[in-house]
């Protein structure tokens, strides 16, 4: 983490749908964060994080021409897996199969607020 603490953090917004990653820049900016990385074109990443490596990343997972796996898959090669990033999934996809998927290719589970249900868990039947 950068050491302005979390608000300092390189935060990549990736998605192929530019009103979502607006969506994100102008929530993240609001709570503070100062350091985001707009990516709409998923061929841009490894570019972008080779220049300069993310401390977290928001990723859909289903882009034209690099899926959000892809994406995930790229991530898990770098070397120095203490220094990968995490990756939290942003995507319309709730089936139970995605989640696996997802997971089993390092993206981060969510949790659950304490106290705060959420109306339908991502890959709960």
């Amino acid at each position: 983490m950068r050491e302005k603490g979390f608000t300092g953090a390189r935060i990549f917004i990736v998605d192929d749908e530019a009103a979502n990653v607006r969506i994100l820049e102008r929530l993240l900016a609001h709570e503070g964060y100062t350091d985001l990385v707009p990516i709409t074109d998923p061929l841009q990443v490894a570019a972008r994080y080779e220049a300069t490596p993310p401390d977290l990343v928001l990723l859909d997972l289903q882009m034209p021409g690099l899926s959000g796996y892809q994406v995930l898959d790229w991530i898990a090669e770098r070397p120095g897996p203490e220094l990968r990033p995490p990756v939290i999934v942003l995507t319309a996809d709730v089936t139970r199969e995605a989640r696996e998927r997802a997971l089993a290719a390092g993206a981060q589970p969510a949790r659950r607020p304490p106290g705060r249900p959420w109306g339908r868990p991502w890959g709960r039947p």
